[in-house]
């Protein structure tokens, strides 16, 4: 199952089926790699015999980049290329790998797989609200502890963690489409008072979202990305 933290690499041929859990669909930004192009940006051609879906989970400076790239603004189309590339460079060379859809696995592992999912349903329901374990367990047929302990295992994120980066990522998203008030913003997601959402917002993206709508932010996160 895919999240809003994660990007989807489809080798080419590649049959696939998408099924949407919560209303209203999704929103992605697809990417076409032409024959003999794909090796330029890191493809490892081992992964086309391995199984025909890979999972790589972005990084925040990634996530920025890319809801940049997709926000209002005046960009010459080389720019736009080069962010592009960038961006699939990262996911296509595996450096942000999570793991590939498993063709054999245990029952175990297929239902913890299973309670991860309906919990990233759940908590992609009521990001905007405050989270509430003992009530999120019950809602997915399970207890606190055990909840807990799947979902960090699996996903290398506590519930917590989890939770707040997808209020974080929706306020980046606002905030680069011209958002007029932050107070606002930082009370729609649930966040008590505005310091506190700054102070995680600058935690999260190193930066505040007041410096998120600077010029130049995305020559910024060129460099990190290039970083790693």
């Amino acid at each position: 199952m895919g999240d809003p933290h994660h990007a989807i690499v489809l080798p080419p041929g590649t049959e696939y089926r998408v099924s949407h859990p919560l209303s209203g669909g999704d929103q992605c930004t697809l990417f076409v790699v032409f024959p003999g192009l794909a090796d330029n940006f890191g493809w490892d051609r081992r992964e086309e015999s391995a199984g025909p879906l890979s999972l790589r989970r972005t990084d925040t400076a990634a996530e920025l980049l890319h809801q940049t790239m997709m926000a209002p603004h005046e960009s010459s189309e080389a720019r736009t290329t080069e962010w592009a590339a960038t961006l699939l460079s990262r996911m296509m060379s595996g450096g942000a790998r999570d793991q590939g859809i498993e063709t054999q696995i245990t029952a175990t592992r297929r239902a913890h797989r299973k309670l991860v999912e309906r919990t990233v349903v759940e908590l992609m329901r009521r990001k905007n609200q405050g989270l509430n374990l003992n009530r999120l367990a019950r809602d997915v047929f399970s207890s606190p502890f055990h909840l807990s302990r799947v979902f960090r295992k699996s996903t290398g994120l506590s519930l917590h963690q989890y939770h707040e980066r997808l209020r974080l990522r929706d306020a980046a998203e606002r905030v680069l489409a011209g958002e007029p008030s932050l107070s606002a913003l930082a009370h729609e997601l649930g966040f008590v008072h505005h310091s506190y959402f700054t102070e995680r917002f600058r935690r999260e993206y190193g930066l505040t979202p007041r410096e998120l709508r600077q010029r130049g932010l995305a020559r910024e996160l060129l460099r990190r990305l290039r970083c790693r």
